[in-house]
């Protein structure tokens, strides 16, 4: 239907630019420019903060602290090449593919190295335990290495679009699976680890140990009331939830000389060992 009737049946080629005021970024995507630039900075100052120490204590350092260091810098790869990534769909309405799959590679590394550092922490290995070896190293690297394969094939098949639907969703079902799994030993190895404690009665690893639990346990129910507020971007959320995960290990494992703090001290744990069991064999000669 025409209102001009001598332009009835005539056929205009060409194409339609849609363009905001702001750039080509849709209304949803816009906020996630300026989150990334938030993003990389907020891990700028904390590198700040945390490789000055890192340096200093380079003789007292431990695995922990390496580990630490390469999320930083893992995150702050991501916050860059996301935030250049948006710039550049902004200004010109084309996504480079290379660096969408490097900003995705980084995010999944992050995401996997994050997870098994929190293994790492609360099943006190290192600090607590001897430090990790044997058949519970195998399977802390496996499940990070299947974290990280899952991670990667979700985006790249979202991101390209070369599954179909009941393919993408096996595959977030798989992810989501193993991220329960990852929750279920973080907070079993937390339980148990601060058991250990308080029966040794290590009073400064305890209240090291208690202080990062209560902690989690308020960022974990933050991030389940979140899913019940109506928010704009809820994605950013799970994004800044983890960086405050990021923020507390920092605070609570900084860099000190004070090894004991940190460190499993094999001498210390030996002695109580020997205490207890000479403990027990005393009650035993008494019954």
């Amino acid at each position: 239907m025409t209102c001009d009737q001598d332009l009835d049946g005539t056929v205009v080629r060409g194409r339609s630019v849609w363009k905001n005021q702001d750039g080509y970024l849709a209304g949803e995507k816009a906020p996630f420019k300026s989150f990334y630039a938030n993003m990389f900075w907020a891990y700028a100052l904390l590198a700040l903060f945390w490789f000055p120490g890192f340096v200093q204590h380079w003789n007292h350092r431990i695995q922990l602290h390496s580990h630490i260091t390469l999320v930083i810098v893992l995150a702050m790869c991501e916050s860059a090449l996301r935030y250049y990534e948006f710039t550049g769909l902004n200004s010109t309405s084309i996504s480079t593919m290379d660096v969408t799959c490097w900003a995705i590679t980084f995010s999944s590394l992050k995401m996997s190295m994050s997870r098994l550092l929190l293994l790492v922490i609360t099943t006190g290995y290192g600090v607590v335990k001897k430090p990790i070896v044997g058949n519970i190293a195998l399977r802390m690297h496996l499940l990070g290495v299947v974290y990280f394969v899952l991670a990667e094939a979700y985006k790249l098949a979202e991101h390209l679009e070369t599954l179909s639907t009941n393919g993408l969703t096996f595959i977030m079902l798989l992810w989501v699976v193993v991220e329960n799994c990852v929750i279920q030993w973080t907070f079993r190895s937390l339980w148990n680890t601060l058991k250990k404690l308080k029966v040794k009665k290590n009073m400064a690893k305890l209240q090291l140990y208690e202080m990062f639990a209560t902690a989690l346990v308020i960022l974990t129910l933050l991030n389940i009331a979140l899913i019940y507020v109506k928010v704009t971007t809820p994605q950013l959320l799970c994004i800044y939830l983890p960086m405050f995960c990021c923020l507390l290990i920092c605070l609570f494992w900084a860099p000190s000389d004070k090894l004991t703090r940190y460190l499993y001290i094999a001498e210390m744990e030996d002695e109580f060992e020997e205490e207890e069991g000479a403990s027990l064999t005393k009650k035993r000669r008494e019954d």
